[in-house]
């Protein structure tokens, strides 16, 4: 229920079919049609305070299993299918036309994700190692219903219908090495952009797969009836020694101020010239007190490729970052690692969120040891620490994880995953300050941030044919804004000149129990029940600590969904042998 006391109780059927065709020995056809996603697991929601989208993990099976050519070049994001649409928040935007909410009117409903008609997908490899790979998924038209006072109901368009192409070819040639190209391809309908990217690979290793070369040269396209055509280029290049005792890589990545994978792909921001260098020694034979050992230099610069638009400093650096890192698998089989790190100040032209500005960020120190015992034991252990030592405002930033498991049995195990991550006198965008409408500053804030994640999940097996998988999370992250700062031209900070401005932080929490009982039934065929519990609060309860969080969130309005699935398999060939004789 959204409404605290009140019931509200909906209910849906839908069918869909899939189809697994093998085509010959080499190639299979998979399709889904009009697909029902409501069983995945739920998302690990976050409190986002960066400029840049959360990437969120794919759980959708169809998406996950037999997917590695179309990951060919890192130019798929399969999450970008049945996603939020276009317009979902441009629609919000109260305006007296037809593609916008009137300021009479108020919303019905305003789907946040879009609705997957069919997908399709063929892949194989022939007899000369030519990997083929095509895939193919139709979105419909999404719409927002809103009415008016008087009871007036319309729709309006958030998202066209769309398709979404890829093509790979991939050739494997001797020596593990091969040369790849891989296209992507999104195409709506009406007067929305088109997007296109390709891309040609190539992996590359000696005759003793001692040595490798290997890069990628990719174009993107942007091209609609309302949309200048734009193109972008990117590369990345590297070299290395991949055999051996001693071995390193060094890397080139660029790609400019147009380069745009985001409408199949996810691309944080483009317009960089980054270098990348990583050396390693590794101990291959057991040692007196390990099996195995490796210790790493890494290092990293990084630089705009060209200056950004109305930009007030010179400089193109972004950062400079190294670490020294080492880890081991003991005699116990136990995993030690250590992590000792430094960055260099820099310029982030992304967190002041307005084109041409840059934020100054501190240099830091870094410290991160861990371990993990034996997996194969009943009970298993998992603890990794971090601490980040950031030179503005003597800014200490911990992130502490623990997760366990106990194996009760070959039917029964449970685990626990948890976070804790405080931070002291962070420095980070707090908002934009507007005078009769014109921007006047950009805010920063120093603020204390404090987030906890915690993860309960167990599993048990009645046989080897059904079984019960139960997980809940509970996630808090708290934001306590202690003084503002004006952003200054060349990046620095300065105390804000605009008493008036009310602080406020932000205090979040997000809960999930996802429950799944499956049993197969017959070969192929499965009945799944899922139980899921979602709800969420934002408030500014900051006294609050993470008990008082938890038992607000267990009293909040609750979103339960129960839902049962009903997957039979037919083997056309069976059907074929039942067909009645003449």
């Amino acid at each position: 229920s959204s409404t605290p006391g009140v019931k509200d109780i909906t209910s849906s059927l839908n069918g869909g079919m899939d189809v697994k065709y093998g085509i010959s020995e080499g190639f299979t056809l998979d399709m889904t049609l009009i697909p029902d996603f409501g069983q995945v697991q739920s998302d690990n929601q976050v409190l986002n305070l960066s400029p840049f989208e959360v990437k969120f993990n794919e759980y959708r099976t169809f998406f996950t299993e037999g997917t590695e050519l179309f990951n060919k070049g890192d130019l798929f994001y399969s999450r970008r299918i049945g996603s939020q649409p276009l317009h979902y928040y441009s629609v919000q935007d109260s305006a007296w036309d037809n593609s916008h909410i009137h300021p009479d009117e108020k919303f019905l409903k305003n789907p946040s994700e879009s609705k997957l008609i069919n997908a399709t997908k063929i892949s194989g490899r022939t007899s000369k190692k030519l990997g083929i790979g095509f895939f193919n998924a139709v979105t419909r038209n999404m719409y927002a219903e809103v009415e008016n006072y008087n009871g007036t109901k319309r729709k309006i368009l958030t998202n066209p219908a769309t398709n979404y192409n890829i093509i790979v070819l991939d050739q494997t040639l001797k020596n593990n090495s091969a040369i790849s190209f891989i296209n992507t391809n999104v195409t709506r309908e009406g007067s929305e952009y088109d997007a296109n990217v390709s891309a040609a690979l190539f992996d590359l290793n000696n005759k003793k797969n001692t040595f490798n070369v290997n890069g990628k040269f990719a174009v993107s396209q942007l091209y609609g009836p309302l949309q200048d055509k734009s193109v972008g280029r990117a590369h990345n290049l590297s070299v290395g020694k991949t055999g051996g005792s001693w071995v390193f890589q060094a890397v080139q990545d660029l790609a400019d101020s147009k380069y745009d994978i985001n409408d199949m792909g996810i691309l944080f921001n483009n317009n960089y010239l980054d270098h990348y260098v990583w050396t390693a020694y590794r101990w291959q034979k057991p040692g007196k007190w390990f099996n195995r050992a490796q210790i790493n230099y890494n290092a990293y610069y990084s630089m705009l490729h060209s200056p950004v638009q109305q930009q007030k400093i010179e400089s193109k650096f972004q950062r400079f970052n190294t670490n020294v890192n080492a880890w081991a698998q003991l005699k116990n089989l136990w995993f030690i690692s250590m992590f000792v790190g430094y960055g260099s100040e820099g310029n982030d032209f992304y967190e002041p969120r307005v084109s041409g500005y840059s934020f100054r960020t501190p240099s830091r120190i870094q410290f991160s040891p861990g371990f993990e015992s034996n997996p194969a034991k009943k009970y298993y252990l998992s603890i990794n620490y971090f601490l980040g030592l950031r030179k503005l405002f003597n800014s200490p930033n911990h992130e502490f994880n623990f997760s366990h498991r106990y194996r009760f049995n070959d039917k029964f195990s449970m685990s626990q995953d948890f976070m804790l991550n405080p931070a002291t006198n962070d420095a980070g965008f707090y908002g934009l300050h507007y005078e009769n409408n014109q921007l006047k500053d950009i805010l920063f804030s120093r603020r204390d941030l404090t987030t906890i994640q915690n993860i309960f999940s167990f599993k048990y097996n009645f046989n080897w044919r059904s079984g019960i998988t139960f997980r809940a999370r509970h996630y808090w992250s708290r934001v306590r804004p202690l003084e503002l700062f004006d952003l200054q031209e060349d990046g620095s900070l300065k105390n804000t000149v605009h008493r008036d401005v009310q602080i406020q932080g932000r205090n979040i929490n997000f809960f999930n129990i996802d429950a799944v009982y499956t049993w197969q039934f017959a070969p192929g065929s499965f009945i799944n029940v899922v139980w899921k519990d979602q709800s969420g609060i934002s408030d500014q309860l900051l006294h609050e600590n993470y008990i008082g969080n938890f038992g607000n969130m267990i009293t909040a309005p609750q979103n339960n969904n129960l839902s049962l699935k009903i997957i039979y398999w037919l083997d056309y060939v069976d059907l074929r042998k039942r067909k009645p004789v003449n």
